[in-house]
């Protein structure tokens, strides 16, 4: 009986732990249009740079701090297509064209880059604005494309 108790302790433990990024990922599939603070916030948690249960303003402030993204720019304001190409280029190892190595992978070659590698449908416009759940079609396209699933 003891045994089954810390058991089922345990899972009520892990799956309080793991909640908050479930909510999150749920949140962004929801949405109809993504953000500066849900693509921060993946790629901020994919490199490690915060902890699952930040805030999207936290993701963001901490991409401002790198320099990688302008004061200006707020959690939630829209993010296009090749805004979130250049964050998630930032993620994995591209070997891209040229033009994408020298620009050491400015916003319009690494949508380029992904759109040519098929992690961007080929029709897609790089100022249109995806949905949450295109974006993370997008992060999952990638990671299989460039860490083969994840094995690095």
């Amino acid at each position: 009986m003891k045994k089954l108790l810390i058991c089922l302790l345990s899972i009520f433990v892990c799956n309080f732990g793991f909640s908050q990024s479930a909510d999150i990922v749920t949140e962004i599939i929801d949405a109809p249009v993504a953000t500066y603070g849900q693509v921060c916030y993946l790629s901020a948690c994919d490199r490690g740079l915060i902890q699952d249960d930040a805030t999207y303003e936290d993701a963001v402030k901490t991409l401002f701090e790198m320099g990688e993204i302008p004061e200006s720019v707020k959690a939630d304001d829209t993010i296009n297509y090749e805004r979130v190409a250049f964050y998630f280029s930032k993620l994995w190892k591209i070997n891209g064209g040229f033009f994408f190595r020298v620009t050491k992978g400015s916003s319009r070659y690494a949508f380029r880059q992904l759109r040519l590698d098929g992690v961007i449908p080929k029709y897609i416009d790089p100022n249109r604005i995806p949905s949450g759940a295109d974006v993370l079609n997008m992060y999952t396209l990638g990671d299989a494309t460039y860490n083969k699933g994840g094995a690095e």
